[in-house]
C-alpha cells in the first residue's frame, strides 16, 4: 500500500485539498441540518402549545356549561392543524369525557389509536377556568412531517455536498496544476542536471512568487556552478599543463647533466644496454671512451667554481660537435666524459674518433674573458672484448685513460692486459684497506646543516677520510670505490657509524651540544636485515638516543625492488632512528620507487638548483620538488649550496634545511667544534640585536 509521502506532490496537494474541503462541507451541512431541524421542532412545538391553550380556553366555557356537543365540535375542528391527529377530554377526575377521533363507536383512552403515526408525541395540560382546573385535555401530535422534511433535508444536503465536492476537487486540481507544475519542473531541471552533468540547462520563469523566486535562485545557482566548472576546468588545464611541463623537465633533468645538458648516468645505463642488446643481435663491437680534462682542477681552484662550470660546458660542446651524430657523449661527473662509439670495425676507427677529440681540446680555450688551456686524456675499452657490463668497461677505460695520463697526458690509449699491472700502486689501496682499518686510519669529517627558518644548527654529515702512510689525506673518491668491491665497506661503514655515535654522544655529554649525525651506508647493507642488529648494538653500546642518529642511503638501492629495503627502512624508523634519501633528483629512479618507502628527508641534489639564483626554471622546479616533499611529509635538504646567494633563493622558497661549502667545509673534530661555538656565538649576538 502506497504510504501518503511516498505520493507525488500533485496527488498530495489534490487530496489534501479534496480532504479539506469534504471535512469542511460536511461540518457545514450537519450544523446546518441540525440546527434546522431543532428550529422547525421549536416552530412546531410552539404552533402546537399555541393551539392547545385556544383549544383548553374554549372547552373550559363549554365543560363549564357541561355541553358536551360543543366540547366534541372544538375537539374536531382542533385536530385540523400542526400535526395534531387525536385529542381527548377528561374532567377534572380522570374521567373520560369525549375524545377525536371515536375508536369503534365508543369513548375509550387511546394512546396510540389505529393508523396513528408512531412518532407522534403526546401533550398534556390542564383545562382551567378562572383559576380552577375544570378538566384534563390531552393531545397526540405527529412529527412525521418533521421525519419527511429531515429526509428531503438529507437528500437535499447529499447533494449539495457532490456538487460542492466536485467544485473542490476541480479548485484542487487547479491548485496543484498551479503549484505543482513549476515544482515538477524544478525536478525535472535537478534530475537532468544530475544525468547529463550540464550546468547550461535553466529553468523556465513563470512569476514572481515564491516559486518564481526559488527558480531564479536554481538558476544563479546553475550559473555560479557553471563558471565555477569552466574556471575549474582552466585551472585544471593550466594545471596539468604545468605538471606535464614540470614532469618532462624533470625527467629531462633526471637524464640529463644541469650543467652541460649532456646524458647523464641514468641516460648512460639505458644507451649502454641499448647498444649492449644491438652488439649482441648484430654481432658487433663498441667502444667506450673516458674522458678527463687534464689541468681541469689546476684552473677550477685558481679561477674559481664559476670559471670551472663554464670551462665544463665549453668542453662538452666541442666534445659533442667532435663527435657523429649516432654517438653518445655522457657526463658522468667532475671533469669527467664517456663516449659511446657504436659499430665499431677497428682499433683505427677508435683512434680516429679520439685524435677528433683530441684536436677539438688542445687549442685555447676563451672562458669568462680569460684565455685557458686545456686538454683531455682519454681511455678507452671494447665490448665485448675488455668488458660485458658498463661498470667493468668503465674500469677498464679508466686504467687506461690513467695510462694515457702517466704516458704524458693529452693522448688517447686503449686498453691492454698489461695496463692493469701499470696500475698496480693505485689498485694496491684495496687491499690496504683492512689494515687502514685496524689501525684506525679513517678520520670523521664533520659537515654542519643550517635550519634555515630558525637559522639554528640542525645537525651534521659524517665524512670520512683516509690518512695514508704514504699517500697522505685521501678522499672518499680514491678508495671507497676499493672498498665496495674488496668487501671490506661492510666494516668500514660500521667503524664509521660507531665513532660517529660515540662522538655524538660525547658532544651531549661534555659539552651539552645536541647535534644530531648523519651517516651515509653503502648499498651493499640494505641486501639483508644485518644493520638493524648492528645499528641496535651500535646505539646500546654508546647510549645515544636513536633520534640523535640519521641513516642516510643512496637512491639506487630503490631500483631493487626487494622487500628487504622496505623492512630494513621500517626497523630503522621503529627504533627511532631516521632515514634519509641522498642525492634525490641526480638519477631517474627515485620518485617512482617513493611511494614504497617512508622517509624522514629527502636531499636534494646540487645539480637541480646550481644556478637557482639566475635561472627561473631552477627556481620552479626546485619549488615544484619542495611542494612535492611537503605533499609527502617529508623534510628536505639541500646538499651542495656553495654560493650565498643559492642560500637566498632557497630560503625565499621556503627550503628547510641546507648544507654545503657556502656554510662551511667538511671539518675535522676539533676545527668542527670551533666552528659551532662561533655560530653559536654570532646567533647569540642577533639574537641580541633582534631583541
Amino acid at each position: 500500500m502506497t504510504r501518503l509521502q511516498d505520493l507525488n506532490i500533485s496527488a498530495k496537494l489534490t487530496l489534501i485539498t479534496v480532504a479539506s474541503a469534504t471535512v469542511a462541507l460536511l461540518c457545514v451541512l450537519v450544523a446546518f441540518v441540525v440546527q434546522d431541524l431543532r428550529l422547525v421542532k421549536r416552530i412546531k412545538a410552539e404552533q402546537v402549545e399555541s393551539q392547545l391553550s385556544i383549544l383548553a380556553g374554549n372547552l373550559a366555557n363549554a365543560l363549564l356549561q357541561n355541553d358536551l356537543h360543543t366540547v366534541d365540535y372544538l375537539l374536531k375542528n382542533g385536530t385540523s392543524a400542526h400535526g395534531i391527529v387525536a385529542v381527548t377530554v377528561y374532567d377534572r377526575t380522570g374521567g373520560l369525557l369525549s375524545q377525536y377521533p371515536v375508536v369503534a363507536g365508543r369513548l375509550t383512552p387511546i394512546p396510540n389509536p389505529e393508523g396513528f403515526d408512531f412518532s407522534a408525541v403526546s401533550y398534556r395540560r390542564p383545562i382551567v377556568w378562572r383559576g380552577n382546573e375544570v378538566g384534563i385535555l390531552e393531545a397526540q401530535v405527529s412529527y412525521a412531517d418533521i421525519e419527511l422534511r429531515s429526509v428531503y433535508m438529507g437528500a437535499y444536503s447529499a447533494l449539495a455536498f457532490l456538487f460542492a465536492l466536485t467544485i473542490a476537487a476541480l479548485v484542487a486540481w487547479l491548485v496543484q496544476k498551479i503549484v505543482s507544475q513549476p515544482l515538477l519542473q524544478l525536478h525535472r531541471l535537478s534530475r537532468a542536471v544530475m544525468e547529463t552533468g550540464n550546468y547550461s540547462l535553466r529553468a523556465e520563469i513563470s512569476g514572481r512568487d515564491e516559486l518564481g523566486q526559488l527558480g531564479e535562485a536554481i538558476n544563479q545557482m546553475l550559473s555560479q556552478i557553471e563558471q565555477r566548472d569552466l574556471m575549474m576546468e582552466r585551472q585544471v588545464s593550466q594545471r596539468t599543463r604545468e605538471l606535464q611541463k614540470l614532469a618532462e623537465e624533470f625527467r629531462y633533468r633526471a637524464l640529463h647533466d644541469t650543467l652541460t645538458g649532456l646524458p647523464n648516468r641514468a641516460l648512460l645505463n639505458e644507451e649502454f644496454n641499448r647498444a649492449a642488446a644491438h652488439a649482441k643481435r648484430a654481432s658487433k663491437q663498441f667502444a667506450v671512451l673516458l674522458l678527463d680534462l687534464d689541468n681541469f682542477k689546476f684552473i677550477n681552484d685558481t679561477y674559481g667554481h664559476d670559471v670551472g662550470d663554464e670551462l665544463l660546458k665549453l668542453a662538452a660542446s666541442k666534445i659533442r660537435g667532435a663527435l657523429r651524430g649516432e654517438d653518445i657523449v655522457c657526463r658522468v661527473g667532475g671533469d669527467e666524459f664517456i663516449v659511446l662509439v657504436e659499430s665499431v670495425q677497428s682499433l683505427q676507427q677508435i683512434q680516429t674518433v679520439g685524435q677528433g677529440l683530441l684536436q677539438a681540446l688542445q687549442s685555447e680555450l676563451q672562458v669568462a674573458n680569460r684565455s685557458v688551456t686545456v686538454g683531455v686524456s682519454i681511455g678507452a675499452s671494447l665490448y665485448p672484448q675488455h668488458g660485458q657490463d658498463l661498470d667493468e668497461l668503465k674500469r677498464n677505460a679508466d686504467i687506461a685513460m690513467y695510462a694515457a695520463k702517466e704516458a704524458g697526458k693529452n693522448r688517447l690509449m686503449i686498453f691492454e692486459e698489461t695496463m692493469g699491472r701499470a696500475n698496480l700502486n693505485k689498485l694496491a689501496l684495496q687491499g690496504e684497506l683492512t689494515g687502514a682499518l685496524q689501525r684506525r686510519e679513517l678520520e670523521l669529517y664533520f659537515q654542519p646543516q643550517l635550519d634555515v627558518a630558525h637559522n639554528s644548527l640542525a645537525g651534521c654529515e659524517v665524512l670520512v677520510r683516509w690518512h695514508h702512510r704514504k699517500h697522505g689525506l685521501l678522499m672518499p673518491a680514491d678508495f671507497l670505490a676499493f672498498a665496495e668491491e674488496s668487501g671490506a665497506i661492510r666494516a668500514m661503514d660500521y667503524q664509521v657509524l660507531r665513532e660517529a655515535c660515540r662522538q655524538c654522544q660525547k658532544w651531549r655529554l661534555d659539552y651539552g651540544l645536541e647535534i644530531p649525525v648523519a651517516v651515509n651506508i653503502a648499498n651493499v647493507h640494505f641486501e639483508d636485515l644485518d644493520l638493524l642488529d648492528e645499528v641496535r648494538t651500535i646505539l646500546r653500546e654508546t647510549q645515544l638516543p636513536p633520534g640523535m642518529l640519521t641513516v642516510e642511503f643512496s637512491e639506487t638501492v630503490l631500483l631493487d625492488d626487494s622487500s628487504t629495503i622496505q623492512d630494513i627502512v621500517t626497523g630503522l624508523r621503529r627504533m627511532g632512528v631516521k632515514a634519509t634519501l641522498d642525492g634525490f633528483g641526480a638519477g631517474l629512479f627515485a620518485v617512482s620507487h617513493l611511494h614504497t618507502i617512508h622517509l624522514d628527508s629527502i636531499k636534494l641534489d646540487q645539480s637541480l638548483y646550481r644556478s637557482i639564483a639566475r635561472d627561473p626554471d631552477e627556481r620552479r622546479l626546485t619549488s615544484g620538488l619542495l611542494a612535492f616533499t611537503r605533499e609527502l611529509g617529508v623534510n628536505l635538504i639541500a646538499e651542495g649550496v656553495e654560493q650565498d646567494e643559492q642560500i637566498g633563493a632557497l630560503r625565499a622558497l621556503g627550503c628547510p634545511v641546507i648544507q654545503g661549502y657556502a656554510l662551511s667545509h667538511p671539518l675535522p673534530q676539533g676545527a668542527f667544534l670551533q666552528w659551532v661555538r662561533q655560530f653559536q656565538a654570532l646567533e647569540e649576538v642577533s639574537e641580541e640585536a633582534e631583541a
